[in-house]
C-alpha cells in the first residue's frame, strides 16, 4: 500500500497476480492522496504562515547583513512572534475593511464605540459623534520599556487593547497599571498642558490612539459654532468626575490599586537588566553573549549525543550475557569517555542555569538576573527532571559487572533531555540569522535521523535470539554459510533461532559473529550499521529486500514501520518540497518575468535599446530587493523599534546636511530615526524642475547624479556621495529649481514631509533659525547655478561643454546634438557588446562548470580503470589547464569589469575601478578556493591529479543559477516561442544526472575498496561485468543504473 515490495512474499497463481496487481493500484492511489494531502498542508493551508516565514526571514537577513545589534534584532524577532500569536497573520483593520459597510458599522461600534463611551466626559454623547471619534482612532502597537508618553509633550488619548502599560506620576510617586479594557491620558483631550505623567509598556501593547487633534475636528464637525460650550461642558464633566473619585479612594481609605503586585512590580524592575539601558558591554551570563552563544551551541550538541547513545548502549551495550554476540575490547572506550564528559558538562550547566545564567521574561523583554528569580524559572521550567536525568547511577551501575546489565533502565531518564532540542535549535537560529528554510531543514535532517536511529535500534532488538539456541561447532558454521532465505524463515517458524541478524551475518555478508572468531568484521558498530541501513530503505521505499524479516516479532515490528514510515516519507516530502518552493519562488518569478517580457516584446517588435532597458530595470529591481526592504520592514514594526533602526542605518546621512550641524541633540536624534531608504535606476528622473518639494535626499554609497537647471543639454552640477539635495526647498515649501537624473544606481536616505511634520511641531524653535540660514544658502545656490548655465552656453564653450571632467557623463541620458549621430550609436553599440559578451562568457562558465563536474569524480572514482594513452593524456592536461585559465579569468572579470558597470576594456590594465562588494564577498573567498593552483607532475589519470582537482566542484554549486541564465538568454533569441518551457525540465534533467553521475561514481569507489574484505560483494557476482571483463562502459552503465533507479524513486 506505500508503495514498498521487498519480494520476500510474491504473487504465483493467477488470483494471486491479478490481486497483486489490483492492491498495488489501490496503493499508487492510497500515496498520491497521502503526499497531495500533506502538500496541500504545508503549501495552501499553511500560505498565511509561509507568508509570515517569508517576512521573517527576510527581515532577519535585512538586519544581519546591516550589521543591526543583537538586541534590536532580538526585539524584532519577538515582536513578530508576539504578532504570529496573537493575530495568526490578520490584519484587523484590512479584515474590516472586507467586511460589508452594515458589519462594519457593527464591528466599530463593538471595538471602538463602545471604548470611548467609557470615558467620563463622553458617555452622555450621541451616537453620531460617538462613531466619528470611533472613525478617529488609530491603532499603535509599543514594545516592551518603550515611552508611550511624556509629561508636557502628549496631546493623545489612549485605550488599551491588549497588554499591561504603567503610568508614573512625574514626580514618581504612586505608580497605576492599566491593563486591557482601560484607557488614560483622557486629560490630553481637554487639558494637555496640565497632564503631568509619563506612560511606559511593560509588555507588547496594542493601543487605540485618539489625538486631540483629530478631536477637535470631530467636535467642530459635528458642533459646528458651539464648540466652546460642549467642550466646556465636558471639562465640568470631567471635573466633577475626578472630584468623585478622589472622594471614592478618601473614604475606601486607598488610593485605588493594589500595593502588594506593585511593589512587586518595583521588586522585579529592579532585579533585571533593561537592554539599551544598560553598559555597551554585554555581561557573560546574558543571553545575547558570546559565551552564551557557545554553551547553548555545547549543550544542542550534547543533547543530541545523549539522543543517539542511550538507545545504542541499551541495544547494542548492555546486552544479556547470553544474548551478547559481540566482543568488547576494553571496558574504558571513546564511547564511555564520551559519555562520561557529557555528563559533567550537563552536571555544569545544571549550576549554571540554577544560579548564574540570566533569562528574558517573555513578557516584560527584560534579562532577569536576580538568583531567586532565575532559580524560581529554572524550577518551573524542568529542573527536577535536569537532575533526575543527570543523576550518575547509570554510570555507577555500568562501571560494576554484576549489575550493569540494568544501566540502560536509568539512562533512559536521559531522554528527558530532549525536550531542549527545539529550543536550543531555535536560539541557535535565530543568533545566527538562519532563515525558517534552513531552521526547518535542519529540524526535519535531525529529527529523522533520530527516528531512523530509534527504528533500527528497535529493529536489531526485536531480531535477536538467545546465544543458547545455536551451535557454534565448525560444521555447523560451515552449514550456516550456505543458509538459504526459506531455510531461515522454516528454522524462525519452527525453532525460533534464525532471525535476519543470522541470516545477514552468515549468508549476506558471509562472516561469523565476534564470539565465533575475535577477527571477524562483523562487530556491534556494523550490526548497528546494517539495522540504520534497514529503516532508511524502509522509510524512503525503496526495499532492496536483502534484509527481510523472519520471526514473528520481526514482522509485526516491520509492518508497523513499514505503514508508519510510508506517511512520514510523504509528510517529510511534501514539507521539503513545500520549503524548497519557497525558497525559489522569487528566483522562478524572477525568471519567468524575464522570459514573459521577453515574448511580449519580441511580438510587438520593440527596439533592442528599450528591451534592455526595460530588462535593466527588472533585474536591478530583483538584485535589489534585499537593500530596499527598509521600508516594508520598518512599515509592521512599533513606531519607537522603527526610530532605533533608521537611527542606526541613517546617522550618516544625517551628518552630511549643513543646516543640521547647528540644531539640538533631540532634534537630531528625532529626524535620524525618520529618514527611509530608497534606490534610483540608472537614467531615472529624481527631481523634476517646477515640482512642488515634497522630500530632500542625501546620497549614499557609489551615488553618482547629474543636476539640469534651465536646459536639458548638458549638467550644470553634479552629485555624488554624501552630498544633500532639496533641504532648501523642503525648509521654505519651494518647487525644484533644477532636475535631477540619476546617473548610475542611487542609493539615498530621503526624509519626506509627512514625517518631516510631525518633528516640526515639536522644535518650532530650530527650524526658526534653519529657515533663516535656508534662505540665504537657497540665494546663493541659485545666483551659482545661474551663472555656470551662462557660461556653459558660450559659444566658445559649447563644443566643449561634453568633455568636461567637472560632471558625470551619462550615456543614456545625454541627448546627443545632430553633429554627434554616429557618436550616439557608437555608444549604444558599445553597451550592446558589452551585454552580448557577458552573456558569451556566462556560458563558456557554464560550459566549464559542466565539463568540471562531470570529469573531476569521474576519474577520481573510475581512476583503477581510466589508461590514458599519450595523446589523450595531453589532451586532457590541456584541458583542465584551459578551463582553470577560463574560471581564473572570471574572477578578474567579476572584480574589474562586469561588477564595474560604468567602466571601459581600459579598467582590466589599470584596475582604476573595483567592485568592492564582489571583493567582500564570501563568493570571492571560495571562487579563489575553487581556483587554487594545485598541480602535480604526474599523468592525467593517476588519482593524485583528480583529488588536486576537487576544489573545481565548489563553482559547481552554481551551475543552476547559470542554466537559469543560459535559458533567459535562449528565450530572449527566441522570442515569439514560449521556449522556457521547454529547456525548465531540460535544466532538472541535467542535475539528475550530474547527480546520478556522482553518487555512481561514489559508490563504485567505496564498493572497489569495501569488495577487497567481502567477498559477497556485488561485483564479484555481476555476471554481466565478468561476460565483458569489467570494461569500462559497462562498468560506468552498471554504477549509474542503480543512482538513478534511486532518483526515479
Amino acid at each position: 500500500m506505500v508503495l514498498l515490495g521487498y519480494d520476500d512474499v510474491t504473487p504465483v497463481s493467477n488470483g494471486e497476480t491479478i490481486y497483486g496487481i489490483f492492491v498495488q493500484l489501490v496503493g499508487a492511489l492510497f500515496s498520491s492522496s497521502i503526499l497531495a494531502t500533506f502538500l496541500f498542508i504545508f503549501r495552501f493551508r499553511n500560505a498565511r504562515y509561509a507568508a509570515y516565514s517569508a517576512h521573517v526571514d527576510n527581515a532577519r537577513e535585512y538586519m544581519h547583513s546591516n550589521n543591526i545589534p543583537r538586541v534590536i534584532r532580538h526585539k524584532v524577532m519577538a515582536y513578530f512572534t508576539y504578532t504570529w500569536d496573537t493575530h495568526h497573520g490578520l490584519d484587523s483593520e484590512e479584515a474590516l475593511h472586507l467586511m460589508p459597510k452594515h458589519l462594519q458599522s457593527k464591528v466599530v461600534a463593538t471595538l471602538k464605540a463602545s471604548r470611548i463611551r467609557q470615558v467620563s466626559f463622553l458617555a452622555k454623547e450621541r451616537v453620531e459623534f460617538i462613531n466619528l471619534l470611533a472613525l478617529a482612532l488609530e491603532r499603535r502597537i509599543y514594545s516592551p520599556t518603550d515611552r508611550i508618553i511624556e509629561p508636557r509633550t502628549n496631546a493623545h488619548m489612549f485605550f488599551v487593547i491588549r497588554g499591561n502599560v504603567m503610568i508614573t506620576p512625574d514626580n514618581g510617586t504612586n505608580p497605576r497599571e492599566c491593563l486591557t479594557g482601560d484607557y488614560f491620558a483622557e486629560m490630553c483631550l481637554l487639558f494637555p498642558e496640565l497632564y503631568m505623567e509619563k506612560a511606559v509598556a511593560r509588555t507588547f501593547c496594542e493601543l487605540y490612539v485618539l489625538a486631540k487633534a483629530k478631536f477637535d475636528d470631530v467636535v467642530t464637525h459635528f458642533y459646528r459654532g458651539s464648540e466652546a460650550a460642549v467642550l466646556a461642558q465636558m471639562a465640568g464633566s470631567f471635573d466633577r468626575y475626578v472630584t468623585q473619585q478622589r472622594k471614592t479612594q478618601k473614604v475606601l481609605g486607598n488610593d485605588g490599586r493594589d500595593r502588594s503586585s506593585l511593589h512587586m512590580t518595583h521588586r522585579r524592575m529592579s532585579d533585571v537588566y533593561m537592554p539599551g539601558i544598560g553598559p555597551k558591554d554585554i555581561n557573560w551570563n546574558f543571553p545575547d553573549s558570546t559565551f552564551r552563544m557557545i554553551w547553548d551551541t555545547l549543550r544542542l550538541l550534547g543533547v543530541i549525543y545523549v539522543a543517539f547513545e542511550v538507545p545504542y548502549y541499551a541495544v547494542f551495550v548492555s546486552m544479556a550475557d547470553g544474548e551478547n554476540m559481540f566482543v568488547e575490547s576494553s571496558f574504558v572506550t571513546l564511547r564511555y569517555v564520551c559519555t562520561l564528559l557529557t555528563e559533567a558538562f550537563f552536571g555544569v550547566d545544571i549550576v549554571l542555569q540554577a544560579r548564574f545564567l540570566a533569562y528574558m521574561d517573555p513578557v516584560a523583554m527584560l534579562n532577569v538576573e536576580n538568583p531567586s528569580l532565575i532559580f524560581a524559572a529554572y524550577r518551573d521550567n524542568g529542573f527536577y527532571l535536569d537532575l533526575l536525568a543527570w543523576l550518575p547511577v547509570g554510570l555507577v551501575l555500568e562501571s560494576l559487572p554484576s549489575v550493569s546489565n540494568y544501566a540502560w533502565l536509568l539512562r533512559l531518564l536521559r531522554l528527558s533531555r530532549l525536550r531542549l532540542f527545539p529550543y536550543l535549535l531555535r536560539e541557535l537560529a535565530d543568533v545566527h540569522s538562519l532563515s525558517s528554510k534552513i531552521h526547518l531543514f535542519v529540524s526535519l535532517l535531525l529529527s529523522v535521523t533520530l527516528l531512523l536511529h530509534v527504528v533500527g535500534c528497535g529493529w536489531f532488538e526485536t531480531a535477536w535470539i538467545p546465544r543458547d539456541t545455536q551451535s557454534f561447532s565448525g560444521e555447523s558454521m560451515a552449514t550456516m554459510r550456505n543458509l538459504t532465505r526459506p531455510e531461515c524463515l522454516r528454522q524462525a517458524t519452527l525453532f525460533g533461532n534464525c532471525s535476519w541478524v543470522k541470516f545477514n551475518c552468515y549468508a549476506n555478508v558471509g562472516e561469523v559473529f565476534p564470539v565465533e572468531d575475535s577477527a571477524s568484521t562483523y562487530e556491534s558498530t556494523f550490526a548497528y550499521v546494517r539495522a540504520v541501513y534497514w529503516s532508511v530503505v524502509t522509510l524512503t521505499a525503496v526495499g532492496y529486500g536483502d534484509i527481510v524479516a523472519f520471526s514473528t516479532a520481526e514482522s509485526y515490528f516491520a509492518a508497523i514501520w513499514i505503514f508508519i514510515g510510508g506517511i512520514i516519507n510523504f509528510g517529510v516530502v511534501g514539507a521539503m518540497s513545500s520549503t524548497i518552493a519557497n525558497a525559489m519562488a522569487a528566483r522562478h518569478h524572477h525568471l519567468e518575468l524575464l522570459n514573459t517580457l521577453n515574448s511580449i516584446m519580441g511580438r510587438l517588435s520593440i527596439s533592442e535599446k528599450l528591451s534592455a532597458e526595460i530588462r535593466r530595470f527588472y533585474i536591478h529591481h530583483f538584485t535589489g530587493r534585499k537593500v530596499a526592504y527598509e521600508s516594508q520592514l520598518l512599515s509592521h514594526l512599533p513606531d519607537q523599534l522603527c526610530y532605533q533602526i533608521s537611527s542606526l542605518l541613517h546617522a550618516e546621512a544625517v551628518k552630511s546636511v549643513r543646516l543640521f550641524d547647528t540644531a539640538s541633540r533631540k532634534f537630531l536624534n528625532q529626524i535620524t530615526g525618520k529618514f527611509r531608504h530608497r534606490t534610483y535606476e540608472n537614467g531615472e528622473t529624481i527631481f523634476l524642475e517646477g515640482d512642488v518639494c515634497r522630500e530632500f535626499i542625501v546620497f549614499l554609497r557609489g551615488s553618482k547624479v547629474n543636476v539640469f537647471f534651465r536646459t536639458r543639454k548638458v549638467p550644470a552640477r553634479a552629485l555624488q556621495e554624501g552630498d544633500c539635495y532639496g533641504v532648501y526647498e523642503f525648509l521654505l515649501r519651494r518647487a525644484h529649481a533644477a532636475t535631477l537624473t540619476a546617473a548610475s544606481t542611487v542609493h539615498a536616505s530621503v526624509m519626506t514631509r509627512v514625517e518631516f511634520d510631525v518633528i516640526q511641531r515639536k522644535f518650532d524653535e530650530d527650524l526658526r533659525s534653519m529657515k533663516l540660514e535656508a534662505q540665504t544658502l537657497w540665494d546663493e545656490q541659485q545666483t551659482c547655478l545661474r551663472r555656470v548655465v551662462r557660461n556653459l552656453e558660450r559659444l566658445k564653450l559649447k563644443p566643449h561643454v561634453l568633455q568636461t571632467p567637472s560632471l558625470f557623463y551619462q550615456q543614456d541620458t545625454v541627448v546627443e546634438s545632430s553633429t554627434r549621430k554616429s557618436g550616439s550609436i557608437a555608444i549604444r553599440d558599445t553597451y550592446a557588446t558589452r551585454t552580448t559578451f557577458i552573456n558569451a562568457w556566462n556560458a563558456g562558465v557554464t560550459f566549464w562548470n559542466v565539463y568540471n563536474a562531470f570529469f573531476v569524480i569521474f576519474r577520481i572514482g573510475f581512476h583503477s580503470h581510466l589508461h590514458f594513452s599519450s595523446e589523450l593524456n595531453l589532451l586532457v592536461w590541456f584541458m583542465d589547464l584551459c578551463g582553470d585559465m577560463y574560471l581564473a579569468m572570471d574572477i578578474y572579470l567579476h572584480l574589474y569589469f562586469f561588477g564595474c558597470t560604468e567602466v571601459s576594456v581600459d579598467n582590466l590594465v589599470h584596475r582604476k575601478w573595483v567592485d568592492r562588494v564582489y571583493r567582500r564577498s564570501t563568493a570571492f573567498k571560495w571562487d579563489l578556493v575553487a581556483s587554487l593552483p594545485l598541480y602535480v607532475p604526474v599523468a592525467s589519470e593517476s588519482l593524485l591529479v583528480s583529488v588536486c582537482r576537487l576544489p573545481r566542484l565548489i563553482r559547481c554549486l552554481d551551475l543552476w543559477v547559470y542554466l537559469d541564465e543560459v535559458i533567459v538568454q535562449v528565450q530572449q533569441h527566441f522570442a515569439s516561442r514560449n521556449v522556457s518551457a521547454y529547456l525548465g525540465p531540460v535544466e532538472l534533467m541535467i542535475v539528475l544526472v550530474l547527480v546520478a553521475h556522482f553518487v555512481g561514481c561514489i559508490f563504485l569507489w567505496i564498493s572497489e575498496h569495501e569488495c577487497e574484505y567481502y567477498k559477497n560483494c556485488w561485483m564479484a557476482h555481476d555476471h554481466l561485468l565478468h561476460e565483458y571483463q569489467h570494461a569500462l562502459p559497462v562498468l560506468y552503465s552498471k554504477t549509474f543504473y542503480w543512482p538513478s533507479r534511486l532518483c526515479c524513486l
